[in-house]
Parts: structure tokens; sequence; C-alpha cells
């Protein structure tokens, strides 16, 4: 900061001035997941200027190692006459010494600032940190499309949020969902169609098998919404069957299936009935409710999807309801016999 006020006092750079409007604590495990939490906070520069502390750790190294670097992410205002600077303070953290970082973390938080953290790439090898971590967070947040195994993770990572009731959580890949959830809604707006989604008796969800993550949270924000009781689960035809009972006693079901990751990112519902709403879709050879597809949901910027994350410090109770709807589904007993 020194040598940056010499330089604008020679006339050298413009005015630099230094900002901070939060704490965002990125928790990393390798150096590519570093430089893309380095990425994401140079960009949120203007918009929320922060002071980040990115923590690469190697808890299972044999070798204890610790260091710091301190650096500064400048964006220039929109008429070139200042430039806003962030610090970025990246810690590295190896073997035993990775029990110390709670409180290195904490000694490099601003005081009087929220505290965001963020968890990058795969949350679940966090579950054992999020605890201590939500003690000095704010709010965390982590993107649950990058969890490698949905079906076990989900279900692990609802009960690290119902042993910290105190801890707020938010879910990047909530928000990618968001268009996908309105789409819906829209859809079945009107009363007839509202009343035959209550009444339909099997909906399928088809998605490509990467994104099993978004199909489960939504199946379990759509058996929410609906107030549908999971049952059983079992595996069917390269996908999953979920069985539930609906508020008047009638059986419902949920069929999922996975595509290959040539469909593209793409998400359809069908829910079909006996008479009442109906619109023909040309090649499905039956009628069914409306299609809804939804392109390109899964590919936002990082730094654009955390730049909406962090205008929302507080809970995110229609998240955590889908979450453990999803988990009370993944519960259920197992039952292939279909």
């Amino acid at each position: 900061w020194r040598a940056a006020n010499e330089a604008v006092e020679q006339g050298a750079v413009p005015v630099t001035t230094r900002a901070a409007l939060l704490s965002l604590v990125a928790l990393c495990r390798t150096e590519e997941e570093a430089e893309t939490a380095a990425r994401a906070a140079a960009l949120l520069v203007n918009s929320h200027p922060s002071r980040a502390v990115i923590a690469v750790v190697n808890p299972h190294s044999p070798d204890e190692h610790a260091d710091a670097f301190v650096s500064a992410h400048c964006s220039l205002t929109s008429g070139g006459a200042r430039q806003v600077c962030c610090e970025e303070v990246r810690l590295h953290l190896s073997g035993p010494v990775v029990r110390f970082l709670s409180a290195t973390v904490s000694s490099l938080l601003l005081p009087d600032l929220p505290v965001f953290g963020w968890v990058v790439g795969d949350p679940s090898v966090w579950n054992s940190t999020l605890r201590e971590m939500a003690a000095l967070c704010d709010k965390i947040l982590i993107d649950t499309g990058e969890l490698r195994n949905p079906m076990d993770s989900l279900l692990n990572f609802a009960e690290v949020i119902t042993s910290a009731p105190n801890a707020v959580f938010g879910d990047l890949l909530w928000i990618r969902l968001e268009h996908v959830r309105s789409h819906l809604i829209s859809a079945f707006d009107n009363p007839e169609a509202a009343e035959a989604l209550h009444r339909a008796a099997e909906v399928e969800l088809t998605v490509p098998s990467a994104f099993l993550s978004a199909a489960l949270l939504t199946i379990g924000w759509l058996a929410h919404r609906l107030r549908w009781v999971p049952e059983s689960r079992a595996d069917a035809d390269g996908g999953h069957l979920f069985r539930f009972r609906a508020e008047d006693g009638a059986a419902r079901k949920v069929k999922l299936r996975l595509g290959g990751a040539s469909d593209g990112a793409a998400l359809f519902l069908h829910t079909r009935k006996q008479g009442g709403f109906r619109v023909e879709l040309p090649g499905f050879g039956q009628e069914v409710l409306p299609t809804i597809e939804s392109q390109g949901f899964l590919t936002p910027n990082p730094a654009a999807l955390l730049c909406e994350a962090l205008e929302y410090p507080g809970r995110e109770p229609e998240w955590e309801h889908a979450l453990l709807s999803a988990a009370g589904i993944l519960r259920a007993p197992q039952n292939d016999s279909g």
C-alpha cells in the first residue's frame, strides 16, 4: 500500500482506495480451487469489495507446513480516476497444523463486518470442519452441484445442518435452479393446472447424470410444496424411482431418469394424470401435462453466483426445506422390487 501511495503522488497511477464491505473466507483443497476463488474475489471488487482469506488446506499431508501470502486485487472505477483495491490473504496449511485453521482465519477477519464462508469444490470433504467454521461466519456458502456422490452426501450434509441449528448456510446450486423453479411455478399457475398437478399420480424427471444433485433438490422442493411424504425408493431403468403418499392418502411416484452428457444441461418435468388438464407433446405418444425445459442452468460464472449469494446474508428456508425433503427421500427404505 505504501508503494501504491507513492505511485499516486508521482502521478503514475490513479488514486488508490482500499475498500472492504465484508470478509470472504474461501476453503479450498487444491491450488486450482484457490485460483477459482481468487478470480471470483477479483471480479467482485466493485460490487462486493472484501478481504478475501483463501485457505488451501491439506489435512492428510505427512508434513506439517504453514505459510501465508498477501496480494491485492484492483479495479478502475468507471471514470478511470480511481482504482479500488481489495486484499487477498492466501494461506497454506498442511498436516497437523490444520487444527489451527479456525484460529488462524479468525485472526485475519476484519472487525465489525459480515463474514461469508465459501466452500470451493465438493463440500462433503469439509463436513467435519463446517460446524467449527460456522462459529466464525455469518453465513457459509456451498455448492451441492459439486458433490461427487450426491446420494450419500446430500443426506450427510442435511445432518450437518440439523446438528448446527444456529448456523446459516446457502447453496450456489439453488441459485442456478431459481429460474427452473420459476418456470415450473408459472406453468402450473392457473387453478386448472394446479389442481391437475396436485392430483397427478406420476412425475417423471429427466436430467443428465452429472446433474443428480440438481434433480434431487428439485424433487425435494416439489415434494415439500405438494406435501408428499416419502415411502420408499428403488433403482430402476438407469435411474431411480421414488414413491410418496399425498395428503389425501393417494400414492404418488417420481421417476428420475439419468441421461448422458450429450443430452446437455436440460431439465424436463412430465406430470401425468387421468383426464383433466392435458396437452399433446410430439414424440411422447401419450397425453401429459406441460413439459418444462430450461437450458444452461448449470454453467454461470462462479463470481456471478457468488455476487448474488452475497446479497442474502440470512437464512434460506425454502432451500433448507428442499434439502431436508431430499434427505427424507434418500432416507426412505430401499425397495428394489419396484
